[in-house]
């Protein structure tokens, strides 16, 4: 239907034909829309082009119970270009790049990147892309847009065609070449949204991409549609883009491309004349292009690559800085806190063309949004989809400030109910400012603790454990109308939290990981030596703690961002005699020091002892915190220069590699190392590193050729011509030399060094393949022939001359291997090429060796997915071949090319059940990993593999399998648990680990503790990384409630949830109790300065009748002091002894634990003695005692009970 406002021409003096093309590039420049941001002057919009997003592959498949929230689970990372070469050029995607969504929170890209897709379609294809701004549509539909709308401003591109547009229109709507480009869905018209709700069940979520998957049936069949949308739109019913590949922006992830953002936003802030005039253009350019980005780059780095990683990993985040920064240039802020102040100021000011609000206003905005921020994170939401979502009812729709936030895009709609409230679901523009906006209204810390502060046992949720309450928390700190004694009582009831679980107190440590992380917000709490000195301590003590707590641990120390971490870990590095520790150490310097003068100066002053490693490590570590630092690359060239170890100067060029880049200083040192080296290993190492810091360097560059004139020394002579083209590509010199180091008269082995050369450096280049195909017609050994091959396909991609000799190869040589290698180059350069296929089949056919026919199954199954004639060949394969071998090659081949094919599935399922050799047993189980994806065969199969005679390689691979495909699968889950019960191989036993975290979804978490408890009560487990590495899982993904009631329910009452054959009890006596004992006192942040244990074990007596000797001897061993009287050798001296004990210490009490660690060990009259005493004292022993605080030593969890027995007497003293 056409708009009223348009008549058709009823008739045409001359038929012409439309352009299509142009009629696409015109109404791309009127149709992109119109952001602050995005909007420049003509000859800067190529800028952004540069400007490379990642996006990833959205996995449809995974999902766990209904009751769960729908997740993003990336299962493809693409650069920008990836995207464009296999999705859009090559259309590898389900949906064969015909329909793709992109999928993204505010400000992550959606739209600049369908605006680079539009630019790619116009000058990679003959197609026409049609841009839509949802947000112009109002109340048309899609189709009426288009005709009413958008064709009418079409047709003035070409007025002087006349004739039937409409029909024009249909007919292109109908040819395959129109790519729908739909910008912004959840834009859409609310009126048109309610429009629609006739259509659907009472019960559903309206959205806006409801509206457009059903408006885009039928006539938009034959056209490609590329959408983009918000999350919040999509995650109210993901079933809705069911026929759609979804891909989600990620984040910019490190400082780097966050730091190129930043120049790129200032690119176009300078540019864009609504900022300046052209005519200051020139005057400020050098100024100001130069000084302000980097200026904002060194204090992004200052504050932190982790902070900064988090808080401005968006393009909307970084372009709102950048304003920021261009308008005021102000000292960054050092807390979260100050820094989103500033942004949402600037937000209200970048909005005021739109909508003018005074302070006061903005003020009472930023309340209300506070308060609705907290009702979308405390509220249950009916359905998991709404998670994070707003449901406003339609009073509440009216307040002043709600229309307001509406208005300046605080909020946005995600969705309607179409129940008769008509209530609206919205989502917040930003969810980090959503978490800045709730830190403002809450005044008391105890809120992050729940309703269960003082409680026994916790009933709420704890958002100190909830990862999306994180940011909240840190802004809270950081703000600074929050009294430091209310910030101090936070952080100290955090680190003195005790989980009233494990003994290891999971949640506490969780606890005191957010403390620590929150320093970085509060730098100057008294607490701050207190709590970096534990962290410390977890994080490079490999001695005493596990590793996934020394991971954590090390993450906390560098989000603390402290400046008195740095003084205590180069402390830490001059008294560590362990290189593993000292590694770790230099990698959390690396991340702490960037941009910090302290960790510069220290690092300094480190790098001036005597130690060669401290020197090389430190130099290294300077060099990255600091670059240029000549300091650092002078010990790095003098280690080089002057080392006699041959393993130090390479790790003296690992270092360079990493810190060099464009240095003179670093190119001239390495440069003087291959002109002066006799050692050809360092000669070959002092090349790889020049070709890396010495990319585009005209000093490199003159140096290489220079040497590639002098040097008599033909392999230096290759070696230089190669590392020449990498760092100058296209260099004359660099292919000259190569080229003519292929002629006859130089040697067999320079000629090969120079075709493979060729291969490296020469991608596409007309020489170099013409040279290697001469070289092909020629008399060469096998060698040199194979090497060409191999070269040929690496550089002729697109070269019809490299596929015709490749061609020729394969149809000719008599040499199987010599023509496997021609197709296996022929099928990288021209994948679906036929002679390929049709010779691999041929070759199956006559070859009569097993091992040729295997490369042939495994060359199908790379070639040419779905191919008739290679699916037919491998199924002969199947059922021809009476090696196993070689049928389990052609059953992973033939899955690869037809997927889900039950021929190879079952015949991997047969080796995998039936065969005594456990090597072929290994592979299929392997196999079955990469092709049985929820198949229920497959699973059942790699189940029965699982048991403790099972050969050690078969049992590692088939726990790997199930780790990729029984997602929440019981017996899958009970199976790899039953690994870590028998297995003793560590491997093993870390994969199974792993496998349960991939395949175990949240809500089954809890049911795999009870299991895992046994194992946490036997100390030969407490440093195991699979069964910590499990539990940490587990404890980083279970709200603490949960956990609780997870961990003191009995095994019982869960077995029937995960079905064990295996029954394990808790261990009666736990080994080494007086360490494990003393370990959780000194791990207590009330108890570890307050307790000097002495335990007394009856294992260790001589004589147990007479045990007053060596219970004095323990005590000794345990570094008490020796009693004034001489021994106590009676009752009455040892009670004397003790009180003195007691007596002298004013800063902490003696405990005395006596420990029965056999059924026949204290005698009776010892604790009827003991009755007598005074003091801390207690027995562990099933002998009933009077007066003494009694434990019983079969108690699994004896020692967290005297732990809490300690506690309790403490606070009564």
């Amino acid at each position: 239907m056409m708009s009223e406002s348009y008549v058709q021409p009823k008739a045409s003096f001359k038929k012409l034909e439309i352009d299509w093309r142009k009629v696409g590039q015109l109404m791309l420049k009127q149709s992109l829309p119109i952001n602050p941001f995005t909007t420049l002057p003509e000859e800067a919009e190529t800028e952004w082009e540069d400007l490379n997003l990642t996006l990833g592959l959205v996995d449809r498949n995974k999902k766990e119970s209904q009751s769960q929230k729908q997740k993003l689970d990336i299962i493809q990372r693409y650069t920008q270009e990836e995207f464009f070469k296999q999705v859009l050029q090559q259309q590898k995607s389900k949906s064969k790049g015909r329909r793709l969504a992109i999928i993204g929170l505010s400000g992550t890209g959606k739209t600049i990147l369908l605006h680079h897709i539009a630019s790619w379609i116009l000058k990679n294809t003959e197609d026409i892309p049609i841009w839509i701004s949802l947000s112009d549509v109002s109340q048309l539909t899609l189709r009426e847009y288009l005709q009413e709308k958008w064709l009418p401003r079409a047709m003035k591109t070409q007025p002087h065609i006349l004739f039937d547009w409409n029909d024009r229109f249909n007919e292109l709507l109908n040819s395959h070449r129109v790519w729908l480009l739909l910008d912004g869905v959840d834009e859409m018209a609310i009126e048109q949204v309610l429009q629609q709700h006739l259509f659907y069940e009472t019960s559903t979520i309206l959205s806006p991409l409801s509206i457009i998957t059903q408006q885009l049936q039928g006539w938009a069949d034959k056209t490609k549609v590329i959408l983009n949308s918000r999350n919040y739109s999509w995650e109210t019913d993901p079933n809705l883009l069911s026929n759609f590949d979804i891909y989600h922006p990620l984040s910019l992830s490190s400082i780097d491309e966050i730091k190129q953002f930043v120049k790129k936003c200032f690119t176009h802030l300078y540019l864009s004349n609504k900022i300046f005039s052209w005519q200051d253009k020139n005057l400020i350019e050098e100024q100001k292009r130069q000084n302000l980005p980097n200026q904002l780059c060194q204090a992004l780095e200052q504050f932190g690559q982790e902070r900064i990683s988090d808080l401005m990993n968006t393009p909307l985040r970084i372009a709102l800085l950048c304003r920021l920064w261009h308008q005021k240039n102000p000292n960054f802020p050092q807390t979260k806190s100050n820094l989103y102040q500033e942004l949402v100021t600037e937000f209200y000011q970048w909005q005021a063309e739109k909508v003018t609000t005074t302070i006061e206003v903005q003020s009472q905005l930023n309340q209300f949004l506070g308060k609705l921020a907290l009702k979308v994170r405390q509220k249950e939401p009916d359905s998991s989809s709404l998670k994070d979502h707003l449901i406003i009812e339609e009073s509440e729709q009216a307040h002043p400030l709600f229309q307001l936030a509406i208005k300046l895009g605080w909020l946005k709609l995600s969705g309607i109910f179409s129940g008769q409230s008509n209530q609206k679901i919205y989502g917040f523009l930003d969810t980090s400012f959503q978490d800045y906006f709730a830190a403002l209204v809450i005044q008391d810390w105890a809120f992050f603790f729940g309703d269960d502060l003082k409680a026994n046992k916790p009933s709420s949720e704890y958002p100190i454990f909830n990862k999306n309450w994180k940011n909240t928390i840190l802004f809270w700190l950081g703000r600074e109308d929050i009294s430091k004694e209310d910030k101090e009582a936070f952080l100290k009831e955090l680190i003195n939290f005790q989980d009233k679980c494990s003994s290891e107190n999971y949640y506490g440590k969780r606890a005191y990981f957010l403390a620590a992380t929150g320093l970085a917000e509060f730098t100057m709490s008294e607490q701050s030596e207190k709590i970096l000195g534990r962290l410390i301590q977890w994080a490079f003590d490999s001695y005493n703690y596990p590793q996934p707590v020394m991971q954590e641990a090390r993450k906390a120390l560098i989000l603390s961002r402290h400046p008195k971490a740095i003084a205590i870990l180069v402390e830490l590095l001059t008294c560590t005699n362990n290189p593993e520790i000292s590694e770790e150490i230099f990698q959390c310097l690396e991340k702490l020091g960037k941009g910090q003068p302290s960790a510069i100066t220290a690092l300094n002053q480190l790098i001036e002892m005597p130690s060669t490693y401290l020197q090389w490590q430190g130099a290294e570590t300077l060099g990255k915190i600091d670059p240029g630092n000549l300091k650092a690359i002078d010990i790095l060239t003098r280690l080089i220069e002057i080392s006699p170890h041959e393993e130090l100067r390479q790790s003296a060029f690992n270092s360079l590699e990493k810190i060099g880049q464009g240095n003179a200083k670093i190119i001239t040192t390495v440069i003087r190392q291959i002109q002066s080296s006799e050692s050809p290993v360092t000669q070959r190492r002092a090349f790889e590193c020049l070709e890396k810091i010495g990319q585009g360097n005209a000093t490199a560059i003159a140096s290489l050729v220079q040497l590639i004139r002098t040097t008599k020394n033909l392999s230096i002579r290759r070696q230089a011509a190669e590392s020449l083209e990498k760092i100058d590509p296209g260099n004359p010199t660099a292919l000259a030399v190569l080229i003519q180091l292929l002629q006859d008269h130089f040697t067999e082995e320079i000629r090969q060094q120079a075709v493979y050369s060729l291969g490296e450096i020469s991608s596409g280049n007309r020489q170099a393949i013409e040279a290697l195909i001469h070289l092909l017609s020629s008399n060469q050994t096998m060698l040199t022939q194979w090497l060409a091959v191999s070269s040929l396909g690496k550089i002729g991609v697109g070269s019809q001359a490299v596929i015709n000799t490749l061609v020729r190869l394969v149809q000719s040589s008599t040499h199987l291997l010599l023509r496997k290698d021609a197709i296996e180059s022929l099928s990288k350069i021209a994948p679906h090429h036929p002679v390929a296929i049709s010779t691999l089949v041929e070759l199956m056919e006559k070859s009569e060796e097993e091992a040729t026919r295997r490369e042939v199954a495994e060359s199908l199954g790379r070639i040419d997915p779905g191919n008739p004639e290679a699916i037919k060949t491998l199924v002969q394969i199947l059922h021809s071949s009476e090696d196993e071998f070689t049928k389990r090659q052609a059953a992973v081949s033939l899955s690869k090319i037809d997927s889900g094919n039950l021929e190879a599935l079952c015949l991997l399922v047969q080796q995998a059940q039936s065969t005594q050799d456990k090597d072929i047993r290994s592979l299929a189980a392997e196999s079955l990993g990469e092709i049985g994806q929820s198949n229920s065969a497959a699973i059942a199969t790699l189940i029965r593999l699982i048991k403790p005679q099972q050969d050690p390689n078969t049992l590692k691979k088939a726990a790997s399998s199930l780790g990729k495909i029984a997602q929440g699968n019981k017996e899958a889950i009970a199976a790899l648990i039953k690994v870590l019960q028998f297995s003793e191989d560590a491997s093993t036993r870390l994969q199974a680990s792993e496998s349960l975290i991939n395949i175990l979804f949240n809500s089954q978490l809890t049911d795999v503790i009870p299991h895992l408890q046994p194992l946490l009560y036997d100390p030969k487990y407490y440093m195991d990384v699979a069964t910590q590495k499990l539990i940490w899982h587990c404890v980083k993904h279970i709200t603490y409630p949960d956990f609780y009631e997870a961990w003191h329910q009995t095994n019982v009452s869960i077995a029937s949830k995960i079905p064990l054959d295996i029954v394990i009890t808790p261990p009666a006596l736990p080994k080494s109790f007086s360490q494990q004992l003393n370990h959780l006192i000194q791990e207590h942040p009330f108890l570890s300065d307050k307790i000097r244990l002495i335990c007394i074990d009856s294992n260790e007596l001589i004589d147990a009748k007479h045990p007053l000797v060596d219970i004095y001897d323990q005590m000794l061993q345990q570094k008490c002091p020796p009693f004034e009287h001489g021994i106590p050798e009676t009752m009455a001296k040892l009670r004397l002894y003790w009180n003195m004990l007691c007596r002298s210490q004013k800063d902490y009490y003696y405990v005395w634990v006596f420990y029965d660690s056999e059924t026949d060990g204290f005698t009776e009259n010892l604790w009827q003695s003991l009755n007598k005493f005074k003091g801390l004292i207690c027995g562990v022993t099933e002998y009933p005692l009077a007066k003494i605080q009694q434990f019983s030593p079969t108690d699994p969890e004896v020692c967290l009970k005297i732990i809490q027995w300690l506690e309790h007497s403490l606070l009564e003293t």
